[in-house]
């Protein structure tokens, strides 16, 4: 009886496997699929960038027609009760959400780089937000959110929102506010990219070339205090960019404090944030090449590979496109 259970676990599976085709997403009768949205969902020119984004990417960027459970498919269902919420965005909204996603963040992807990256759906939803109740009607926290990516078949993206301290409840979070200067867009053209990027590495896509562990020591200890930064094993001193933050792209580096922290493919994946938080001039007044030329050699190594390898220019990243009106 053992191999009809294989069997049939191996049929499941398949089947499972079937539902998300990266080649051909199709509306089904299921109610799933594209049969969830009309799609497009317009006839305004922001429609025709979005539909020019799915013929390309695979992707539908989806901007109303929102229901509660929408955001809510996950795979391990709501942790400890906390539930996602989101609002359809209005036409102005919707006009500078797919700018942005179609300015800021696909015109520096490419298919080599989002393939089996990228969800079904990507909504763009105004007011994102999780609440957390601790007591009901006493203790309840409103948390801002520009980004889920957990979903079953979506992510989701807030450009802006109401400000969490006018819900009547505790703000477990800043306000969400459209981009308005060049580094308001860095941050968030970053966030997105870093994450593609990282999510990109993880499925394969992007490989660790094998010169690029060459000059890094693994075993020796590193130093990492304040009057340690002339010695020979100070961390930025041995290459490492240091330790990054959980959050944003904009937390920056920690000092890197064990070297058990770190390994080639952490290392790795640090310096592809590295190389999109700063730009070379940045990176010529905080880490002159005289004093870490491993460092910068590296920077450079790992920028030209991204570049050359999978088109993919940080450089050009950072800088972002010209911010219009």
């Amino acid at each position: 009886m053992k191999w009809i259970y294989i069997l049939c676990s191996a049929i499941i599976m398949g089947l499972f496997a079937s539902c998300y085709d990266e080649k051909a997403l199709t509306p089904t009768e299921d109610g799933e699929g594209m049969s969830r949205y009309e799609f497009p969902q317009g006839t305004n020119a922001w429609d025709k960038d979005i539909e020019e984004i799915a013929e390309k990417f695979n992707v539908y960027l989806i901007y109303k027609d929102f229901t509660h459970a929408d955001f809510n498919r996950s795979w391990t269902g709501s942790s400890l009760g906390i539930e996602y919420y989101g609002e359809d965005l209005t036409d102005e909204q919707a006009e500078r959400a797919t700018r942005f996603m179609k300015e800021h963040v696909f015109a520096y992807l490419n298919e080599k780089v989002i393939s089996r990256v990228l969800p079904m759906y990507w909504y763009m939803a105004y007011d994102v937000h999780v609440l957390n109740i601790i007591l009901p009607g006493i203790l309840e926290f409103k948390n801002p959110q520009p980004e889920y990516n957990d979903g079953l078949d979506f992510w989701v993206i807030c450009l802006e929102g109401e400000d969490p301290e006018d819900s009547g409840m505790m703000a477990g979070g800043d306000k969400i506010d459209f981009p308005i200067t060049p580094r308001d867009f860095y941050l968030r053209r970053g966030g997105v990219l870093e994450h593609i990027l990282l999510t990109s590495f993880d499925k394969g896509n992007i490989e660790i070339p094998a010169s690029f562990e060459t000059g890094f020591d693994y075993k020796t200890e590193v130093k990492s205090a304040d009057w340690e930064v002339d010695d020979e094993n100070y961390y930025l001193t041995r290459g490492f960019p240091g330790y990054p933050g959980s959050g944003t792209i904009g937390d920056g580096f920690k000092p890197l404090e064990y070297i058990s922290q770190m390994s080639n493919i952490k290392n790795f994946q640090t310096y592809i944030k590295f190389c999109l938080y700063y730009s070379v001039a940045e990176l010529d007044e905080k880490y002159p090449r005289s004093k870490y030329p491993l460092l910068r050699e590296k920077r450079d190594f790992v920028a030209n590979y991204f570049k050359t390898t999978y088109g993919v220019d940080f450089d050009a990243i950072i800088e972002g496109p010209e911010i219009g009106e």
